[in-house]
């Protein structure tokens, strides 16, 4: 991937954006063009006549996509459907009064909206792993949306000003264009997330990973993502149905209506994209897909309530809203990471032959049960027909746990190691018990740190004695290089044989590194709250003082304001690093008698204006830790220091403010000829916020291949998880 931007991601992005930007434009004057011109009578016609067109379009789809130049099939079908949408523009210019026209222009849209997401979404799956998709689908979204709401405002006030017509022209230009300019072939597949895998175990080939074409139906799993498509295009397009029907009853002029569609858009988009930036991260991306379908179920029937208690231009517009737009999308990311455990050879006609096929013929059901009813449907009819439709998507999730749960399990014996790593990562979302005994053998025979470490955090998961005996013996260890992943699985698997030994680690004195200390201090206040408070206190008596500061940081969490007249001493305390530390304690509490967060900020200012080092050390650091933006010029000095140490304190401080100018003094660190630097440089970006890590591992991927690899090494030797975030 590539473009005209270096950042591969980017250029991703924004072709999504365009993309999205173009079909709202096009789509809309397509079917606003044929209701004004044509009528509302003959839409089911319209579903039925697009559905077959798209259904021949998938079938020969399906036959070249997996089996000849993916270059080829992708400019080559985005150049073809452009062109032909451009065509259609020309006759209508040329023979406006042809109704005929309007039929093909709105039957064709629909199939340029099937191929160019099933082109899009195939390419998707191939580059990302199951961890990484659904992050990607969250991004992917947004993207799309933003190129929703933006066409959608687009369209509402252009097609006043340059007419319905011009948007087509728009529309098919940029299928042509938009490609060229952003993707660039061949799309390399990351190695595992910028790890090489290195499986060597498991070369038996399990039954249920080998697909073949003409036996993709027998597999049960394939079977319900089929019926799912049906089923969702058969409430998506009698949704669209009732949208249309009932705008137009209300709404006078096409290019009125065509505002109205625009505007529609471009709300429903922008609550979609608010929900995939501030919830989406949080919850959907956390369930396993069984959870995510009652989910989606929910999403499907609520809308149609509220429509029949109270019909309404509003109403309808919050059904399509939620059922077209946000229900579309979440479907899709649902498909998207289940489409990751299947074998990359398949991809590709998986796609088709359920989204691409499924789609169409749910179209087509919504055209025969119109037909029984001789095409004279009215809205109160569609109305209880979409709300029985929807009733039923609450079965799918009991018929889809146990065949997925069996694929996951079949996909742990394949011999193709993205598609093991991807199903141990699904295992996370979806736990089997039976999953044990192949995760322990992964864990024994890989030599793959990524795919170990996935199946540490899948054990943990599964919430079982079994799992968590395999899981005690490297939590018992500091020195196994799974012990981190160990640590941080707790939180998933809050057994109380992980906690004892955890904290039996920390009571002997045998977890030595400040890094996992401090990990294992905020592992365990996360999992039992201020019931752990007596047992930090503990550790403000260690000798060590790094054990001290750790111990204050963690205690810094509950800001409860109890633990001031302790905190207060230690600002005495002869060890910067203990001043510091209870500096970061201290900052949250504004109001006191005390006048605290006075004390801290003079301490911290002093500590960072210090000619010492130690104590110039621990004064970047807290700015760091406490955010303080008021600060910054002090970390921009340092950062001209010709001392490594401050430098490296400083970029992290800069790192946690979120702050770009971290990025190519730690780029430097990583690559620096010391190299027990630049590893210690590497273990510190697991501590980074999640915005600058992914800024850091995008500017890797601009490196040269040599950099970049000898960044990769180093990071290895780290033993952290970064597989998130290539």
């Amino acid at each position: 991937m590539g473009g005209l931007f270096k950042n591969s991601k980017i250029s991703f992005l924004l072709f999504k954006f365009f993309l999205e930007f173009a079909f709202s434009a096009g789509f809309f004057a397509a079917t606003s063009l044929f209701i004004t011109r044509v009528g509302t009578f003959s839409l089911f016609y319209i579903y039925f006549a697009s559905s077959i067109i798209a259904l021949g379009l998938s079938y020969f789809f399906s036959k070249i996509i997996d089996r000849y130049s993916r270059k080829v099939i992708f400019y080559g079908s985005f150049f073809t459907l452009g062109g032909l949408v451009l065509i259609g523009w020309a006759l209508i210019q040329l023979f406006p009064e042809w109704k005929a026209l309007y039929f093909a222009v709105r039957i064709y849209s629909y199939a340029v909206l099937v191929l160019t997401g099933l082109e899009f979404w195939v390419l998707a799956s191939l580059t990302f792993t199951h961890a990484d998709s659904k992050k990607v689908n969250s991004q992917l979204v947004v993207a799309t949306i933003l190129g929703e709401m933006a066409g959608g405002l687009f369209t509402g006030f252009a097609s006043q000003w340059l007419g319905t017509e011009s948007l087509l022209l728009l529309w098919g230009a940029s299928l042509c264009i938009i490609p060229f300019l952003f993707v660039r072939f061949s799309f390399p597949r990351p190695e595992t997330s910028g790890f090489s895998t290195g499986i060597v175990w498991g070369e038996v080939q399990a039954p249920g990973t080998g697909f073949r074409s003409r036996s993709f139906f027998s597999n049960r799993l394939i079977q319900l993502i089929f019926v799912f498509w049906i089923g969702y295009s058969f409430i998506c397009y009698g949704s669209d149905y009732v949208f249309n029907s009932f705008a137009a009853e209300r709404i006078q002029g096409e290019d009125e209506l065509t505002a109205f569609f625009g505007k529609v858009s471009a709300a429903a988009s922008l609550i979609v994209l608010c929900y995939h930036l501030l919830i989406a991260p949080k919850i959907t991306e956390r369930l396993g897909p069984a959870q995510n379908f009652i989910l989606f179920a929910a999403l499907m029937i609520l809308p149609w309530i509220l429509f029949i208690i109270h019909p309404s231009l509003v109403t309808i517009a919050i059904v399509d809203g939620i059922v077209f737009y946000f229900s579309d999308h979440f479907a899709t990311g649902i498909h998207s990471s289940i489409l990751t455990v299947f074998p990359e050879r398949v991809k590709g006609r998986l796609r088709v032959l359920t989204e691409g096929f499924g789609r169409p013929l749910g179209t087509v059901l919504l055209f025969a049960v119109a037909a029984l009813f001789a095409f004279q449907v009215r809205i109160e009819q569609m109305q209880y027909w979409m709300l029985a439709a929807a009733a039923l998507f609450f079965l799918f999730p009991l018929l889809f746990r146990k065949p997925y749960g069996r694929h996951l399990l079949n996909c742990l014996h394949s011999r193709d190691p993205s598609l093991v790593l991807n199903s141990v990562q699904a295992l996370c979302e979806s736990p089997q018990t039976e999953a044990i005994a192949p995760l322990a053998s992964i864990l024994h025979d890989s030599k793959s740190t990524e795919l170990r470490r996935s199946a540490v955090t899948a054990l943990e998961h599964i919430r079982n004695p079994e799992a968590m005996k395999t899981i005690l013996p490297i939590l018992a260890d500091p020195k196994n290089s799974l012990h981190s992943a160990a640590i941080d699985g707790l939180r998933n698997s809050p057994e109380f044989q992980g906690i004892y030994t955890l904290i039996g680690l920390l009571k002997n004195d045998q977890e030595k590194d400040p890094v996992l200390i401090a990990k294992s201090f905020r592992v365990l206040r996360d999992l039992l709250g201020k019931e752990v408070i007596v047992f930090f206190l503990g550790y403000l008596y260690d000798p060590n003082p790094q054990v001290q500061a750790a111990a204050l940081k963690a205690l810094a969490g509950f800001r409860d304001r109890r633990l001031i007249p302790i905190f207060l001493p230690f600002l005495e305390h002869a060890d910067p690093r203990v001043r510091g530390a209870a500096c970061v304690a201290l900052h949250p509490f504004a109001r006191t008698r005390e006048g605290v967060r006075d004390k801290a900020l003079a301490e911290i200012e002093r500590l960072a204006s210090s000619r010492e080092t130690a104590e110039r050390l621990a004064g970047l650091e807290a700015i760091g830790a406490t955010r303080l933006y008021a600060y910054e010029n002090l970390l921009e000095n340092a950062l001209r220091d010709p001392d490594k140490t401050l430098i490296w304190e400083a970029a992290s401080a800069l790192a946690q403010l979120k702050d770009l100018d971290f990025l190519q003094p730690y780029l430097l660190l990583l690559l620096d000829e010391d190299e027990g630097l630049a590893v210690a440089a590497g273990k510190r970006v697991a501590e980074f916020p999640r915005w600058s890590r992914r800024k850091l591992f995008d500017k890797i991927e601009e490196l040269q291949d040599a950099q970049r690899a000898k960044i990769q090494i180093r990071l290895r030797k780290t033993h952290q998880d970064f597989s998130h975030d290539w």
